[in-house]
């Protein structure tokens, strides 16, 4: 198939829906776990439309998440990908030659991430909008990477950056070994704790957040802080 486009594939290394098998983040039920992996994901996917990218979407889920698929992510538009484990070799290799390789460029976001733009989106693929091959990697303060993109990259590369755990320093070795250009963009967000989303909630009563979530996803937000208010002081 002939490369086309932009692909961006929003993944999850665990399970997140299953309220049977999900990890359960302190303080949060098993129920309200999936309902902050729900709008998490439902943020990211919100932000991209509001971008002015042309491109497909995919959102790739371990095989546990197939029967508990909230409806809100059945949409005709998304390409539904499942899993044993996105770092495994084998579902590495059916991504590259069912996905990766059919788009001139690609973007590896983590379902966790918070703080990415429509802008951002647009500065991404502007970046690695070239004919030399790019990295952009986005990070956090505490350099753990948020997401990759890329624009040409080999199946064994591939592999090896998804198995350095998302560690920024460890990802830039990595990368040193071939000709390549890296950008980093900073100061995205992870929800991976309940002290960072303690800390989410704090970030969405700025002004600023709505450049990243908009009042209808605030609100949807809001609903799940409330129920956590006297944690949340």
């Amino acid at each position: 198939m002939e490369k086309y486009n932009k692909l961006v594939c929003v993944f999850a290394d665990h399970t997140i829906f299953n309220s049977n098998a999900v990890t359960k983040f302190e303080h949060l039920t098993g129920e309200h776990t999936v309902i902050l992996y729900s709008l998490l994901l439902m943020n990211n996917l919100d932000n991209l439309k509001r971008s002015n990218l042309e491109n497909e979407i995919a959102i790739c889920l371990e095989k546990n998440d197939r029967d508990f698929l909230p409806k809100e992510f059945l949409d005709k538009n998304h390409n539904l990908i499942f899993v044993d484990k996105i770092t495994d070799n084998e579902s590495i290799d059916m991504l590259n030659g069912s996905y990766f390789e059919n788009y001139s460029s690609n973007l590896l976001l983590r379902v966790e991430t918070m703080g990415i733009s429509a802008g951002t989106y647009d500065k991404i693929f502007n970046l690695l909008s070239v004919e030399d091959e790019v990295i952009v990697i986005g990070k956090t303060v505490q350099n753990r990477v948020t997401f990759i993109g890329f624009n040409s990259i080999k199946n064994n590369f591939l592999k090896s950056l998804l198995v350095k755990k998302y560690n920024y320093d460890k990802i830039l070795k990595e990368i040193a070994k071939r000709d390549v250009f890296v950008h980093t963009l900073d100061d995205f967000e992870l929800v991976t704790t309940f002290e960072e989303f303690k800390n989410l909630y704090y970030q969405l009563s700025k002004k600023d957040s709505l450049s990243y979530c908009s009042q209808e996803m605030h609100e949807r937000f809001t609903n799940l802080f409330i129920e956590y208010k006297d944690q949340l002081k």
